[in-house]
This record gives C-alpha cells, structure tokens and sequence, in this order.
C-alpha cells in the first residue's frame, strides 16, 4: 500500500511539472476531434445531400479524419512526451538529482512512462467520446440503431489504431533516449532505427531496378515496413484511413503491436543498464554506434554511386561512380561519429571501420553493376523445376492489380515446357530490344526444394511457339481470362461499349452467370481468338470488382466467333450491343491517313503513310482508284483552307466496298496488345441518321485496294 500511494504521489509530482504538455494535449485533440466535427455537422445540415449521402460522411470523418487530425496530434506529442519526460537523463546534475530521489529506479521509470501516455492518452478518449456522443445522436437520427452500430464500429478501430500509433513512436522515442547522452544523438538515433530498415529496401529495389534487367518486385510492404517504426506508423494509418478491414489490416495490426512490445522491453532494459555519466555524453553503446555508423556510411555510399552514374557518361560512369561511393562513406560515416563522440576531431576516429564499409560499398554496387551473383543469367536444370507460374497483362483481359493473386494461384507443372520457356527467356536476357516486338512476362518459377523465384523476363515473337503452349494452357487461361463464380460475388458494376459509347446497366445475377459461364466456355475452347484478336470484336463487357478495399477491372472482349457470349447477351436483353451493323444503316466509312501531310506531298509518300498507319506491307499489284465510285478529301487541320498542313480522310461510299470495309471493322479497341497480335487503328463510320460513331480496323485487315487509292487523294 505504501508503495503505491508513493507511486501516485510521485506521478502527481511529475505532472506538475509537465502541465504545459497536458495543455497542448488538450488543445490539440479537442480541434482535432470535437470542433472538426461541429464544422462537418455545420456542413452536413447545411446542404442537400440524400440521407446515404450524409452517412457516407459521417462514416468517413471517424475513419480518415480522425485518423488525420488525431494523427497530427498524436505523432508529434508522442516525440515530445518522450523527449520531455526523460529530459533528466540528458543532464549531469538533473539525472544526479533524480537518482537520488527516494525511489527505486524502476519506479522512476514507471512513473515517467505512465505519465507520458496519460497526458495525450486522457484529453484523447474525453474528446473522442464527445465526438461520438455528438456524431452518433446526428447518425441515430438518420439511420436508426444499425446505422449508429456502424460508426461506433469504425470509431473504435479509429481509436484502437491512433492508440497503437501514439506507443509505437512513444517507444521508438525511448529507445533512442536511452541510448543517447544527448538530445542531438537521440535525433539521430531516432532517424537511423526508424527508417533504417525501410531505407535499406529502398536502395535495394534501386539497384535491382536499374542494374537487373529480370527484376520483378513481389514483396510484402507490411513485412518491411515494421522494421522500421517510423515508417510503419505511417503506413499503419494509411492502411487504416484509406481500406475497409480485411485480413491484411489485422496482420499489419498485429505486427506493429510486436513491434511496440519489443521497442518497449528494449527501452526498459536499454534504462536499467544505462550509465548515469553517459549524460551530456554521445551515444554510449559501442555496437550500436558501429551499427549505424556503418550502415548509414553504406546506404549514402551506394546512393553515391547511383547519382554519379546516372549523371555521367557510359565511359567514365564506373570511375565516377567509385569516387561518389567512397566520397559519400568517407563523410557520413565521418560525420556521424563525430556526433556520437561529440568531438570534431573523431571524424577519421575509426578508420578501420570506415575502410571496412568502403570496401562493403563498393563490393555491393560493383556486384550489382556487373552482375556478379547471375541473377539476370540464372537458369535451373531440368530436373531442378517443380512448377511455373506466368502472367502478362498484355494476354490477359484485366488489370495489373490481378497479377500477384493469378501468379500465386496458377501452376503450370510441365518440365519440358517450362525448361524450353526459361532457356528462351534467359537466352533473350541482355539483347538489344526490337521495337514494338518485346514485351516482358512476369513470372515465379518454383523448384523442388520449395524455393520460389520471381522474374520478369524479355520475350519476342521469335518465341511465339515456346510461349504458345504455356499461354493456351488451360492453367494460364482460367487465371488469365476466365471470370470465376467467385469472383463475381465481388462485382459491382457491368457495363458494355462500342462504337465509342459505353454504358453502365443493371443486369440480373442469373443473366450475369450465364455471360460469364459462356465467356469462358468460348475462352476455353478457343485461346486463339482472345489471344490473336481474331476476328470482329462486337462489343466489350467491363465488369468493375472491389474487394478488400481495392478495385478492380476485368474487360471481356467479345469476338463474332464467340457465339455462346453472343447468345447470352442478347438473351440478358443487349442485342443492340452485340448485332453486326447492316449496310444499309452506313452512309460511309470515313479512313483517315493518320498523319498531317504538305499539300505538296507525292502519291508515293500519301501509299507509305497509309501502309504504316494500317500495317499492311507491300505487294506485286498497282490497284488504282480509277473508275471507283469513291470520294477522296483534304480535311483540314483547323478549318483554315490557306494551311499548309492537311489531314487526309477518304470517304468510301460505294455501296459494295461500305460493305466489303463492314465485314473486317471491329466495333471496339482490343484490351492490350501483345506480341501474338497487332494493334488497330480508329476509324469513323456515318450512320444514314447522320450521327458519326468510332470503329477500328485490326493491322493488317484494310484491303490494299483502299491503301492505294490514298495516293489519288
């Protein structure tokens, strides 16, 4: 009992002294909570805005505006509570004074930490709840008890996270207090453990970037983010602020209440080992000093490198690129220890740890510039291989946000096709690349021993029967293209386009099962018409998907040879979206050469423009537009008649070539273009209503006839 009450009196003591810092407290979170909240009431009232609308809001203040403004209170009182309150141990007289109180160390401690959570801790929960109180009496009036459920939801996770937030810097702040003699080395402490981890990541994903051709980044950000504290409470709140809880929210929760934990047994160790005449000294642990010096001397010396390389030219970039490494180690290296010694004169203090970290430097970046370990060239034996795992967005119908969940869900377990597929993609490594023909595919290849690597390698046309059969397998095809029932649980938007209108509709969830059922049935037993483009396209399905806080998009390109699809759409009432347009409802096909030409241009010039534009190569015949039912034109760029500049369009209106043109025109862009297709080029088409609609012709499927004839234009 006698212990207790002298802890209570001791933290009543300690308080006194720190009512500045409870005042700030106050101050700061009662703007930040209850005033932010009267002002967005205010706003609320004030406007027109449908019930849904204004709840939306209000959810939204107690999720990303708390977690704003009590962020910006909470972070910085954190940094300060744990300066201030242990200010004692950064003073010869003021420690002496405090040790020498009738209490036992620990109890010391104890009465500094505690303090230094209540005095944010309690004007936060006073002015939380008021904040609420207020909030769910406005929400209760608008959406009854469910409705008042769900904002005391999301106020609690808020009050949860922003807690976590506050001890996590609270003991990073500690650990560097405990560690340095000085305000300046805690500073400097608290920089270097805080981003430190995340900084090394950083110049490493530099280096692979830049130096590796076949880097593939496929990391975890939660996982490196934790190692550094300052950066993880960040990325904490940003994952809090901005994504509804999912599994990935409570792992990163988790992890950063380990590391909480662990900073704060570090700090009361770090305390009770701690010197009293470390005082007014630098940092007083020789491993830690060594530690940082080292690794911020080898993080600046490879940034070093990077900026003289990238600032110089190839023939002298490597020597430029060693004295950058080695001038960047030599002064921050020599600069930190002259600050954990607090002496100028211990720049050059440890000369053997400083060679030792220029030889690391520039061990590390001469391995990176030359390749030393063979990432690039690395290639497993036959027998090495267990499975494989590709994707290329370019051959698929969604977007990159699906790469990493397709990759982990696909396995492709064919030696023989996998082996081929490696020897071309490492063999290809390194060459120059051909234009417009090299794309790279992401892959995981994984091995016997359980062991998985991440590429993303270079691949050609050249490559197009090695690739073939791993792209058309059914492994590939069903992550790639194919939408699972699963999946469309997840849906939340459908919508159709063609001839340069889109539309989002309500569409039934039977009639949405029966598209998606058929789109994979023709996927399935056709790959090359996805793959290739072949044929008309008719119409392209959007399906909009969002799922643990992200969205997502699959395009659906629905060619004529796709009959199930078709069917399915028109059965769900979108026949209009899928029927080829009559000849007789087109009053031309206008074919625009693409490019602003001289009115002085040669019949020569105007065939080559259009043979590069709509990619169809020469031939032995010389067509000509003679006797053609056809009117060519000059559009002019900007309506001026004296411009030297022109765009030529040719009006086809010949009623045998309008339909000739209407049996190769695709009423919609390709999603993606891969080098198993080429790409499309937009035309217009002039309904007889007048009312002009875009279409694209494939490369390569304008009749030549047509090209030719832009040579009378």
């Amino acid at each position: 009992m006698t212990s207790r009450r002298l802890f209570v009196n001791a933290m009543g003591e300690d308080l006194r002294h720190k009512i500045w810092m409870a005042a700030l407290f106050v101050l700061g979170n009662f703007l930040a909570l209850p005033v932010a909240w009267l002002m967005m009431r205010n706003n609320l009232e004030s406007s027109e805005s449908l019930i849904l609308e204004k709840l939306y809001h209000v959810f939204d203040f107690f999720t990303v505006y708390v977690i704003v403004f009590g962020g910006m209170t909470a972070l910085p009182g954190a940094l300060i509570t744990g300066l201030a309150g242990f200010r004692f141990v950064f003073h010869k007289r003021m420690v002496d004074l405090y040790h020498s109180l009738p209490v036992k160390r620990s109890t010391l401690y104890g009465v500094c930490y505690v303090d230094g959570i209540l005095l944010w801790f309690v004007p936060f929960v006073v002015c939380m709840l008021s904040a609420c109180a207020m909030g769910g009496s406005f929400v209760y009036s608008l959406g009854g008890i469910q409705a008042l459920g769900h904002m005391l939801q999301k106020a609690l996770l808020s009050f949860l996270v922003l807690t976590l937030a506050y001890l996590l810097v609270y003991h990073m702040v500690l650990v560097a207090v405990m560690l340095s003699g000085n305000a300046l080395n805690a500073l400097v402490s608290l920089s270097l453990l805080g981003f430190g981890a995340v900084s090394v990541y950083g110049i490493a994903l530099l280096f692979f970037s830049v130096y590796m051709e076949t880097f593939l980044q496929n990391s975890h950000m939660e996982l490196v983010g934790t190692a550094s504290p300052l950066f993880s409470v960040f990325y904490l709140l940003y994952s809090w602020g901005t994504a509804d809880i999912g599994e990935g929210f409570w792992k990163l929760v988790l992890l950063n209440g380990g590391v909480t934990v662990f900073l704060g047994l570090w700090a009361w160790l770090l305390y009770r080992r701690r010197a009293s005449d470390l005082a007014e000294q630098g940092l007083g642990s020789r491993w830690m000093s060594a530690l940082l010096r080292g690794g911020a001397g080898i993080l600046a010396g490879m940034c070093g490198w990077q900026l003289m390389i990238m600032t110089t030219v190839d023939a002298t970039a490597l020597g430029w690129g060693i004295f950058g490494a080695v001038l960047a180690v030599v002064v921050v290296f020599g600069v930190l220890d002259v600050v954990f010694c607090m002496e100028f004169r211990a720049f050059f203090a440890h000369k053997f740890q400083m060679g030792i970290a220029v030889a690391v430097t520039l061990l590390c970046c001469l391995a990176f510039y030359g390749d030393w370990l063979g990432y690039d060239s690395y290639l497993p034996s036959r027998d090495q291989v267990a499975e494989l795992a590709l994707y290329d967005v370019e051959l698929s119908n969604r977007s990159q946000q699906w790469a990493e969940a397709a990759m982990e869900n696909m396995s492709i377990r064919d030696r023989e096709k996998i082996h081929a597929y490696l020897e071309a993609a490492v063999a290809r490594t390194g060459m120059y690349p051909k234009e417009y023909e090299e794309e790279y595919v992401q892959t995981k290849v994984t091995l016997e021993n359980g062991r998985s690597y991440y590429r993303s390698y270079p691949v050609t046309r050249e490559e197009k029967e090695v690739l073939w059969e791993l792209f058309t397998s059914r492994e590939y095809l069903e992550q790639a293209y194919c939408i699972s029932e699963e999946m469309l649980k997840f849906c939340i938007e459908f919508s159709l386009g063609r001839m340069g209108r889109h539309t989002s509709t309500d569409v039934k969830w039977e009639d949405l099962l029966r598209i998606v059922r058929a789109y994979n049935e023709d996927v399935l037993g056709d790959p090359q018409m996805v793959l290739e483009g072949r044929g008309r396209l008719l119409t392209q399905v959007r399906l909009s998907f969002w799922q643990k806080g992200k969205g997502y998009t699959a395009y659906l390109d629905v060619y004529e040879g796709m009959s199930r699809t078709a069917e399915a759409l028109r059965q769900a009432g979108f026949r209009d979206w899928v029927d080829v347009e009559e000849e007789a409802q087109v009053q031309a096909v206008l074919l625009p050469l693409g490019y602003s030409v001289g009115v002085s241009a040669t019949p020569e010039e105007m065939i080559e423009l259009a043979r590069r534009r709509y990619g169809v190569p020469d031939s032995a015949s010389n067509l000509s537009a003679s006797g053609q039912d056809a009117v060519g034109s000059w559009e002019q760029a900007e309506g001026n008649s004296n411009q030297e500049e022109k765009l030529p369009v040719m009006y086809v209106t010949d009623r045998g070539e309008v339909e000739e043109l209407l049996k190769v025109i695709s009423y919609m862009s390709p999603y993606g273009s891969s080098i198993f297709q080429g790409g499309c080029e937009g035309i217009e088409i002039l309904g007889t209503d007048g009312e002009s609609h875009t279409c694209y012709i494939l490369e390569g499927m304008l009749p030549e006839k047509f090209v030719v004839r832009f040579g009378d234009l």
